[in-house]
């Protein structure tokens, strides 16, 4: 307002001092006031209009600064206006609310606790939308594909399934497998239990078949000592064969149905064709069957060995939950054998060591030692065994908590 009154009082001025000159001019040409009195008013004229003139320039350049700082100030309402709807949202996002209809089964913060962003405030799982994990090693992982049938036995009952992922990425030796389960899921089934399962990878019809020896790959010509029938010498033969599953292999050439071959590693004897049975190796029967499963177990060893479990199971209960640690264990161990046991962290190698020690019972109590039956004598005849005919070496540890080598998930 004030440049804008500035410029009006120049304009006034510069009209005033205008009509001087001209008055001025009028009376000069009449010799009434003198050339000196004239220039002064022209003189003064002129100065008006470029006083004039500046006023104006000076007014157009306040305009438009005005215009500029309005931007300036339209720019910062904008931005307080898009930060105000940021903090509504977050605001907004104080309420969490799970993306399914579930239930909730872990919540690990407390009421009032200050979190980090990006961190899982809960667990929420559908009941009726769970798929299995398991953990397979990485040399048997090799034929697997989407689409297998599987079995998934929760203990509480056995359901189909099919492989509907296959983890890219090895981790620790294992391959993880999603296996969704076909049909209604039995009682029992909750998030993180712990199952056993199986996946289908192929059937073969009319197939001769025998336990996978400890050196034998597929599709190779392996040498196998035959055991002759008065179970006293064993003949090494070579056999041919084809597909492998974890614990059998197809026989295409050398054995017939009904022959017993040694199982155990022989590589000491490959120098020899015979050689005479004083202990029983671990052994196994050719088997011929209609139809085969890939993924199935074999018939057990043979009889009088020092060590026999059959179908052995060890279940731990509290209050709330029972966990099966074993589930139908076969072991046959025969005099003079030496026999290592590998497998994941939690797949219940200690429990199983535990009681072939005698250290533990089995829950089912089928286990035989040296042609004895052990699992139902009571702890004064245990510990007198342990004393006596046998010896442990036990290594201290303190394992964290993980989880068994197949998992029932939440899907996602």
């Amino acid at each position: 307002m004030i440049q804008r009154a500035g410029a009006a009082t120049a304009g006034a001025d510069q009209k005033q001092a205008q009509l001087q000159a001209q008055t001025d001019k009028s009376l000069h040409d009449l010799g009434v006031i003198s050339g000196l009195t004239y220039s002064a008013s022209k003189g003064k004229a002129d100065a008006f209009v470029q006083r004039n003139d500046i006023e104006g320039q000076r007014l157009d350049h306040n305009q438009k600064a005005v215009v500029t700082q309005l931007a300036m100030q339209q720019t910062k309402v904008q931005q307080a206006v898009a930060m105000l709807g940021l903090r509504q949202k977050q605001q907004q996002a104080l309420s969490v609310r799970a993306g399914i209809a579930g239930v909730v089964v872990d919540l690990p913060h407390q009421l009032g606790e200050h979190v980090a962003p990006g961190i899982t405030l809960a667990k929420v799982v559908q009941l009726d939308q769970l798929k299995a994990s398991p953990k397979i090693a990485e040399t048997q992982a090799r034929d697997i594909q989407i689409g297998q049938p599987a079995e998934v036995d929760t203990h509480n009952g056995i359901i189909a399934g099919k492989v509907t992922r296959i983890d890219p990425a090895v981790q620790n030796g294992t391959l993880t497998v999603d296996v969704e389960p076909i049909g209604a899921l039995p009682r029992g089934a909750r998030p993180d239990l712990s199952v056993d399962g199986t996946i289908d990878l192929d059937r073969m019809s009319d197939v001769l078949y025998v336990g996978r020896p400890a050196f034998g790959n597929e599709n190779f010509t392996v040498g196998l000592f035959r055991v002759s029938p008065e179970n006293r010498t064993a003949t090494c033969v070579p056999v041919k064969v084809g597909r492998a599953s974890v614990n059998s292999i197809q026989v295409l050439k050398g054995l017939a149905p009904g022959d017993t071959v040694i199982l155990s590693d022989m590589s000491q004897w490959d120098s020899v064709d015979r050689v005479r049975l004083q202990n029983q190796q671990t052994s196994s029967r050719v088997w011929a069957n209609k139809e085969r499963n890939a993924a199935a177990a074999v018939p057990s060893a043979l009889h009088n060995n020092l060590i026999q479990i059959e179908q052995l199971t060890k279940v731990f209960y509290t209050q709330d939950l029972e966990t099966h640690t074993l589930s139908g264990v076969h072991l046959s161990i025969a005099r003079g054998e030496y026999v290592a046991m590998s497998g994941p962290s939690g797949c219940g190698k200690p429990t199983l060591l535990s009681i072939l020690g005698l250290l533990d019972t089995p829950t089912n109590r089928q286990y035989t030692l040296n042609g004895k039956e052990v699992a139902n004598l009571n702890f004064a005849e245990r510990s007198r065994i342990r004393n006596q005919e046998m010896g442990s070496s036990f290594r201290v540890s303190i394992l964290s908590a993980t989880f068994l080598s197949m998992r029932m998930l939440s899907s996602r």
